[in-house]
């Protein structure tokens, strides 16, 4: 039986824009992961995080599942009430909190 990386390793090799398509895929998760920790970091909620962005809740579970990859304008709108900013290197691409704290949709 392969592993897993045994299979990707496989389907590299058969087809060369396997490599460009997964990594790709990979950048994309990476963000959903960072943007539920950073949202995490700050003790929010989905439903509290849609509230204070104007958002639904189901849009920010989209998005943190990484079956949907963020508009840069809508990205801009939750780092701006997350306190984060995008850091983009030719390499990679993460999201970095500026801030300790964010305002509470608690009331």
């Amino acid at each position: 039986m392969n592993t897993h990386r045994q299979y990707i390793n496989e389907q590299i090799k058969k087809e060369p824009k396997f490599a460009k398509a997964l990594a790709k895929a990979e950048q994309e998760v990476g963000i959903a992961v960072e943007l539920a920790k950073l949202r995490e970091r700050r003790g929010l909620s989905q439903t509290e995080l849609a509230k204070l962005t104007g958002m639904k809740q189901p849009q920010i579970a989209r998005l943190e599942s990484g079956a949907h990859f963020p508009a840069f304008p809508t990205l801009q709108k939750l780092l701006g009430v997350l306190g984060g900013k995008l850091e983009l290197t030719a390499d990679a691409c993460h999201l970095v909190p500026t801030r300790p704290k964010v305002a509470s949709a608690r009331r």
